[in-house]
């Protein structure tokens, strides 16, 4: 009888364990990192970037087949106009997908939806760059990875 019980409690477990996996991850938050952050284009990690309260930004994959971030900057170059990258992988590392400007006290905030491509992104928000995208920024921030 002791025995069942243990094999029925292992069984519940393992289902519900396997039950919250297949719903998805959900919206997830995220600190950016920077001042000089930097991340692998494959989503594989954080080359540099330490938090310091720049930010943060929320990431999801809703079920409808999009990648949606909501970035808020704090504390950023007052009045400027940051590149704003939701980054699926390496063919999609190089383009911006929009702009963040901030106020005169270096705040801003900014929201960006895209078909999903991956099954992972990040965001990389850098003030300058070439052809709108953060190589040769003179500031950059990376948030870590989300995986759904």
């Amino acid at each position: 009888m002791v025995r069942r019980l243990t094999v029925l409690l292992a069984t519940l477990v393992a289902v519900g364990v396997t039950a919250g996996v297949a719903t998805g991850a959900g919206a997830q938050k995220f600190d950016l990192l920077g001042p000089h952050g930097n991340a692998l284009c494959d989503g594989s990690g954080v080359l540099s970037g330490s938090p310091g309260g720049f930010g943060f930004a929320i990431i999801n994959a809703p079920s409808n087949g999009t990648v949606r971030t909501t970035v808020s900057a704090k504390g950023l170059a007052p009045n400027a106009t940051y590149n704003v990258l939701l980054v699926q992988g390496i063919s999609d590392c190089y383009t911006s997908d929009g702009t963040l400007t901030t106020n005169g006290h270096g705040n801003g905030n900014a929201q960006i939806s895209e078909p999903s491509t991956s099954t992972h992104a990040f965001v990389a928000l850098c003030l300058g760059g070439s052809g709108g995208s953060c190589v040769g920024a003179s500031e950059g921030y990376v948030t870590h990875t989300y995986i759904h």
